[in-house]
């Protein structure tokens, strides 16, 4: 079924790392996606402020704001794009075939879309969760004493958890597979293994990333170079040649996108749709997620100025915008400060440019 399911559809695999680099800063940190916008995943909207977190769907896209709500956009057709109202105080999200995962502060979770696999339905025993990662139809999360608890569609085992995985420290999740890492470095990997997706290396070690494709899987070693394995129709685990520094990795389904320590971005397999194609004016990037063919990442935004209005002054105009947005979180740049929230800081940096 899976080779009918790639053949027909190009199903994705947007569960991928997102780590942040050692420079990342709350300031002025925004969204920036880019290739298959077929249904709009690629359209960041308008009034997204800075973000602390990003995940890739198969088709659609999701953000936390520095003041803990979820932003989504891209394809509906699940309801994985419906935030549920009065969501707040969320830490990160995770986006999925057609369902989306958000973890609040205090370890609590709240799930929305499609929910025909029970991949909306957490056990009731899964207590405080630390991290969680979606898959075509199941989610994994991480929860107390570095236990990894999957729930979802198990059709290909990837739900059931092995007992030897050890103590857990980053998880992902394929279209019917999924992936662990220990304290110890070593990366384990279950479900379905079509493409060799959970044929791990048997001398792969020393990893401190992992990342998982639709079919593939991706992992960062301490050595700070990337090791592929699985599917590679497209080229999605040629990994380039002296491809160093490295501090995280995204799965897409037919890309790879890998984070180095200079916030830059290198990417490689399927770029039919331009996900491997960062834009030029990419700032430096933070944090990177891959969907089935799009590439959503955190970047460091252009500096904000108080000229809001665009006249070429700062003046009684802008203060206006700025007085307007009060309390909020921000919207075209008023948050000067990055602070997450329109306020006193804000406003002293507005006079200061008067």
């Amino acid at each position: 079924m899976e080779q009918a399911f790639r053949s027909l559809f190009r199903l994705a695999g947007f569960v991928s790392a997102i780590a942040a680099t050692p420079f990342a800063t709350a300031q002025s940190v925004e969204a920036v996606a880019f290739g298959w916008n077929s249904f709009g995943q690629v359209d960041v909207p308008t009034n997204l402020g800075a973000v602390r977190s990003v995940s890739a769907g198969y088709a659609h896209s999701a953000a936390v704001e520095l003041n803990g709500t979820v932003v989504c956009w891209g394809y509906n057709g699940g309801g994985q794009s419906m935030v549920p109202a009065g969501l707040a105080d969320v830490e990160s999200v995770a986006a999925g075939g057609f369902h989306t995962v958000a973890l609040r502060v205090g370890g609590t979770l709240a799930c929305w879309g499609s929910n025909a696999q029970g991949q909306c339905a957490p056990p009731k025993n899964v207590g405080v969760v630390s991290a969680i990662a979606t898959g075509g139809y199941h989610t994994m999360v991480i929860k107390s004493g570095a236990v990894v608890a999957c729930f979802g569609h198990n059709a290909f085992g990837q739900c059931t958890v092995p007992s030897n995985i050890g103590q857990v420290t980053a998880i992902a999740a394929g279209w019917h597979h999924s992936v662990s890492l220990n304290a110890l470095g070593a990366v384990k990997a279950w479900g379905s293994n079509t493409y060799g997706q959970c044929s791990v290396p048997v001398n792969l070690s020393g990893v401190v990333a992992v990342a998982s494709g639709s079919w593939h899987g991706a992992a960062v070693r301490s050595s700070a170079t990337v090791e592929c394995w699985g599917l590679n129709d497209d080229g999605q685990c040629n990994v380039p040649p002296n491809l160093l520094g490295i501090v995280a990795v995204a799965a897409g389904a037919y890309h790879t996108v890998a984070l180095r320590f200079d916030g830059s971005v290198r990417c490689w397999g399927s770029n039919v749709d331009g996900q491997c194609y960062p834009p030029a004016s990419l700032g430096a990037v933070t944090a990177v997620s891959a969907g089935n063919k799009h590439t959503l990442v955190m970047a460091q935004a252009p500096p904000c100025v108080a000229d809001f209005d665009h006249d070429g002054a700062v003046n009684a105009a802008d203060l206006a915008v700025l007085l307007s947005q009060w309390g909020s979180s921000g919207v075209g740049c008023v948050d000067l400060s990055g602070n997450g929230a329109v306020g006193g800081e804000d406003l002293a940096i507005l006079l200061s440019q008067w």
